[in-house]
């Protein structure tokens, strides 16, 4: 599972999205989830059971890479370290906001908040 999941993740939702390749990540996150909710752990050891410490962490993973995915695909604009292929350009008038992303027991909440400009004006990145 670990390695289908660094295998999705790389090839639909690295530096450069789209859409069609997001929701690609997305359904096989979900996929892979279910599958992790039916695994077992087979070292029973209580000392140094490093089996138990590796599924926890694939878990957290798991639940992380749905959350960078379903941020993504909401957030139909290129900005900082998010680039989309789809979506070129910087969109101030629709996403000058941040992301609040959040794990709930029916799956994964995208809320909005304003951000609040104080002393630097967003302006665009030139190199």
């Amino acid at each position: 599972i670990r390695n289908e999941m660094k295998k999705v993740m790389t090839e639909n939702c690295g530096v450069f999205r789209d859409e069609s390749r997001l929701k690609i990540c997305i359904e096989t996150i979900k996929k892979l989830k279910e599958r992790y909710k039916r695994g077992k752990i087979t070292d029973k050891g209580k000392l140094f059971n490093t089996e138990i410490y590796e599924v926890l962490e694939l878990g957290n993973m798991l639940g992380m890479a749905e959350i960078i995915a379903v941020g993504a695909i909401n957030r139909r604009e290129s900005r900082g370290g998010h680039s989309r292929t789809d979506y070129p350009k910087r969109d101030d008038e629709n996403f000058l906001k941040h992301s609040l992303i959040y794990s709930t027991d029916s799956g994964v909440e995208v809320k909005y908040k304003p951000v609040i400009i104080t002393k630097h004006q967003p302006a665009e990145r030139t190199y």
